[in-house]
């Protein structure tokens, strides 16, 4: 799938370990990504492993090819672990269903 992705708004967030990302992401003509989809893409794009990247929120406008997506990319696994609600690791596909 062809995905533009655009970095609209990002912050050093030094007492979390981790940095806060904005994106516009451009799916012209498809669906809304997955959030497996995004994660890799945002992986290239930023030359992080995709296990350090968690995606918050996913946001589309309804009749649009055009989705927000608040990111969070971590120093470390083992803090991104501790700080991030399971649910939002769950859904991500970091975490397996138990």
């Amino acid at each position: 799938m062809e995905l533009t992705i655009r970095k609209v708004k990002e912050f050093e967030n030094p007492l979390l370990f981790r940095k806060e990302y904005v994106f516009a992401v451009i799916h012209e003509g498809k669906s809304t990504p997955s959030r497996i989809q995004i994660r890799e893409e945002l992986s290239k794009l930023l030359g992080v492993s995709k296990d350090l990247i968690v995606i918050r929120k996913l946001k589309t406008e309804f009749g649009m090819n055009l989705t927000y997506a608040e990111v969070h990319v971590y120093e470390d696994k083992k803090k991104m672990l501790e700080i991030e609600p399971r649910y939002i690791l769950k859904r991500d596909g970091i975490l397996s269903e138990e």
